[in-house]
């Protein structure tokens, strides 16, 4: 009574947490069994009921602090530990772990004392994992792999001040040497849920240096370099293999398959290229060949062309070997947005009664719609790689002396940032680093939101053609519509691409476009 009239309260629940119990977890003293839980009922309490605009501080707080009742696998032994260092206790990461050295697992008494629903939200938000975790480690990279990424900046300034961040995957070398079936298919589902949090930079480490400004490169990790070299993965006849000695095709399907990262874990273990090379029949092959030079299946489909022989399309894709006549930083910027109108097909209807007419079936099924006669479906003997990485740069440098009008463009390691006002634009090259961009290749920040997603298709030509767009990027696009936000993606198509007369076509909501009947769409692909 005496301290309440002198104008001293009780704390509150946040100063409680903040002021008395969180100092006591700072030091590392051990804490009685009774007032440990009473803390962690008032944390969660607290955690509950903290403002919006204050939790993210809240979580990197306690995130740092030993504070989380663990249990030591092999001992058995109770002690307080950090989120960071803790994995929650189940099936997979008891298995993936065994015969490891010492981790630290979630305690049950933890759980049975405060409730597993009510503590696992909190502790994942803190770093708790259910799967193996990514270990920065110091990296040993060889004097000819930082030339390799430097460049010829090297032979004057060296590696010494490069900054490095490699990883391990905890445990990954234990559980591989003994490698079993089912282990391999364990390590597989790990790998592709430790892709789900991080879908662009989980298979990437980072090389930074200073050579007039700072650069940086991503490299491998060194634990991509183990999934890559060892025989971890098993194929139809149950022989372990690398991943580069086995196509995706050939995985038994005790695999995870339909998986929406799949790509990513082929890409990075390079599947789909084997060190035998298997003889095809001389059709299979030129078939194979096709697609390795990104053949369309409708190119392969209709190839050869009428009258074509095949020593001449050879001869052609050897000599057609595409080379741009000017860079894209060198032309002038022509960004025009397209007005389609409305696409007039052919009534198809009524096609049985014309076969009653003795009309020539083959007749009919050769001729072409309207739509399609002023279409070219040329054959692909350039590197479509090539003219889309020019088509890419373009916009790039278009979309900087768009926003130069606007204000003086910031260079960022992934594209280039302003100021217009109290606005804050930013627009990011996904395809900058590497050909990471997934549904679309730069996207358009303003205050930090995203307002526009723009996906680029470049042609050498100015004359109609089918441009293909993948499916990714189609329901991507259509996701945004659905979501009444179409107007954010915009497909961006580079006429006259290597050439001075480079310009731009936009076509804004292409799912729009072509509900309306004004964008025409062929071939159409479903997946069942």
């Amino acid at each position: 009574k005496f301290l309440e009239a002198l104008g001293i309260k009780k704390p509150d629940l946040f100063t409680e947490v903040n002021k008395i119990i969180l100092p006591k977890y700072q030091v590392g003293k051990t804490i009685e069994n009774k007032e440990y839980y009473n803390d962690i009922k008032k944390i969660l309490k607290a955690r509950k009921t903290i403002p919006s605009n204050e939790k993210d501080k809240f979580i990197e707080k306690w995130s740092d602090i030993n504070f989380i009742d663990s249990i030591n696998n092999i001992t058995g032994k109770h002690y307080l530990r950090k989120a960071s260092e803790i994995y929650f206790k189940n099936k997979d990461l008891k298995e993936y772990f065994d015969g490891y050295k010492s981790i630290f697992l979630v305690s049950d008494k933890l759980y049975k004392k405060i409730g597993k629903e009510r503590l696992e939200p909190f502790l994942k938000e803190l770093g708790v994992e259910n799967k193996p975790k990514r270990i920065e480690i110091q990296s040993n990279l060889s004097k000819d792999e930082h030339v390799k990424i430097q460049g010829e900046q090297h032979s004057k300034y060296g590696h010494e001040y490069a900054t490095i961040t490699d990883y391990e995957y905890e445990g990954l070398e234990n559980f591989i040497k003994d490698i079993t079936v089912k282990k391999s298919l364990l390590l597989w589902r790990l790998l592709l849920k430790n892709i789900e949090q991080r879908v662009d930079t989980f298979f990437r480490g980072e090389y930074c240096w200073f050579f007039r400004y700072q650069h940086k490169s991503f490299i491998e990790p060194k634990f991509l370099k183990t999934l890559k070299s060892k025989s971890w993965l098993f194929n139809k006849n149950n022989k372990f293999v690398k991943p580069n000695e086995i196509t995706f095709s050939e995985l038994p399907n005790k695999y995870t398959k339909d998986n929406e990262n799949i790509d990513i874990l082929l890409e990075n273990l390079e599947f789909n290229k084997p060190n035998v090379v298997v003889k095809l029949p001389e059709n299979d092959q030129l078939i194979k060949d096709l697609k390795d030079k990104g053949y369309s299946g409708e190119d392969i489909k209709n190839f050869p062309p009428k009258n074509t022989k095949k020593a001449e399309l050879q001869q052609k894709d050897k000599v057609n070997s595409w080379i741009p006549e000017c860079q894209p930083n060198q032309i002038d910027v022509k960004i025009e947005k397209v007005e389609l109108v409305k696409n007039i097909t052919p009534d198809l209807k009524d096609q049985a009664k014309q076969l009653e007419k003795n009309k020539s079936i083959q007749a009919e099924k050769n001729k072409r719609s309207e739509i399609e006669a002023d279409i070219i479906e040329t054959q692909n003997y350039i590197d479509r790689q090539k003219i889309g990485n020019w088509g890419e740069e373009y916009v790039y440098e278009s979309l900087k002396k768009e926003y130069e009008k606007k204000g003086t463009p910031i260079k960022t390691d992934f594209g280039f940032k302003t100021n217009y006002g109290n606005e804050k634009i930013e627009i990011v090259w996904l395809n900058k680093p590497g050909n990471i961009g997934k549904g679309y290749d730069f996207v358009a920040k303003k205050n930090g939101i995203e307002i526009e997603y723009i996906e680029v298709k470049a042609k050498t030509g100015k004359d109609k053609e089918l441009i293909e767009i993948t499916g990714t990027q189609w329901e991507f696009a259509r996701k945004l519509y659905d979501q009444g936000k179409g107007e954010k993606y915009v497909l961006y198509v580079v006429y006259n691409a290597g050439k001075s007369n480079a310009e731009i076509k936009m076509l804004r909501n292409p799912i729009k476009l072509w509900k309306d009947g004004n964008l025409y769409a062929h071939p159409i692909n479903f997946k069942l």
